[in-house]
Order: structure tokens, then C-alpha cells, then sequence
């Protein structure tokens, strides 16, 4: 039996390497095109920070120069303390002994009869210490009849401080005010009525 000749296969794997070859020409060129585009769109890369670090010397001598050493600690400036001025001791005022002035009364007459005149004298002592004068009214303690010595008595003959009488009734009464003079602190006062009997 006659066995029929296979026909060449040149023709066929000829054009079998064209196919093979234009479909890696194809992943190339896409591979390629890729590559193009994702360059345009990645972002600009940012400028480096990083400082460039001293390089270590080496000595011909087999010694190293060591790195520099860098302090990140600020130091800080000294604030200057002000200094505090003296304050000035005020001196304390002298002492002043303050002594006010006393009065004391003694009404010898604190009743009179008139015996019909118009005008009598009655009797009163007063003493004082620290003080300079006494003032005498009669009826009104903010005014003033005469002025006296420190200690002394009214009479009849001198000094005289008078009562005007009322010849029928009503009869008369006055009150005779006192107030010391001079002397310091506030001034010692005191006061005597005196009453018509008659």
C-alpha cells in the first residue's frame, strides 16, 4: 500500500513566528506606552531636606577625625534680676503727752433771795489745771460774759457775775456755763444754776 507524501510545513511555520512575533511586538509597545504615561502623571518628587552629613577624615595616621556634635538644646539668655531699691524707714513723729485740761465747780449758792434789788452776785469757785482762762456765760453755753483766770470765785466785790432778779413771781433762775481756755486736747466745761427764792 502507498503511503501518501506529507506536504511541507515551511510555509506554515512561516507564518506561525509572523503572529508570534507581531503579538510580542504588541506587548512591548503597550508595555512601553504604559510606562511613558505613568511618569507624565506621577508627581513631581519633592526636593530632598536631608542635609548633607559631615564625612568623617581619616588620618594618614590611623586616626579618625570625629564627627562634629551638634546640640539641639537652645540655650537660654539669662533675664538679669532687677534689683529692688531700699525702701526709706519712715522716723516716727515725737510722742506729744497730751494732757486736757480739767475743771472742777464749787456753787456756794445755788439759792438766793434777791431782797428786792434788781441785780444781785451770786457765789461760785472754780479751779482748773492745764488750762489758761475760763470763759463765764449766762443762759447760753456758746456764748461768752467774761473771761476769768485759771481758778478764782465770784462775789459780790470782784470778779462779779451777775443775776438779774424778778421782783414778784415768777422768780428768776440763770445758769452760768464754764469753759476752760488754752492748754491742749478739748476743753473741760461745766455748768451751775442757780435759783430765786425771794
Amino acid at each position: 500500500m502507498d503511503i501518501p507524501p506529507i506536504p511541507p510545513l515551511r510555509a506554515d511555520n512561516s507564518r506561525r513566528n509572523k503572529i508570534i512575533a507581531g503579538i510580542a511586538g504588541g506587548i512591548l509597545l503597550f508595555a512601553l506606552l504604559a510606562f511613558i504615561i505613568g511618569r507624565a502623571s506621577a508627581p513631581a518628587a519633592a526636593p530632598s531636606s536631608t542635609a548633607s552629613l559631615p564625612v568623617a577624615t581619616v588620618s594618614p595616621f590611623g586616626t579618625s577625625t570625629p564627627f562634629p556634635t551638634f546640640s539641639s538644646t537652645p540655650t537660654d539668655t539669662p533675664t538679669p534680676t532687677a534689683t529692688p531699691t531700699p525702701t526709706a524707714t519712715p522716723t516716727p513723729a515725737p510722742t506729744q503727752n497730751v494732757t486736757s485740761p480739767t475743771l472742777t465747780l464749787i456753787p456756794n449758792q445755788t439759792q438766793l433771795d434777791c431782797k428786792g434789788k434788781n441785780v444781785v452776785y451770786p457765789q461760785i469757785a472754780w479751779s482748773t489745771s492745764n488750762a489758761t482762762n475760763v470763759v463765764i456765760a449766762i443762759d447760753n453755753p456758746g456764748g461768752a460774759f467774761d473771761t476769768y483766770g485759771p481758778s478764782g470765785e465770784t462775789d459780790a466785790v470782784s470778779p462779779k457775775v451777775p443775776f438779774a432778779c424778778n421782783k414778784a413771781a415768777p422768780f428768776a433762775q440763770h445758769t452760768y456755763y464754764f469753759t476752760t481756755t488754752g492748754g491742749s486736747g478739748s476743753p473741760a466745761t461745766g455748768n451751775v444754776t442757780v435759783t430765786q427764792i425771794a
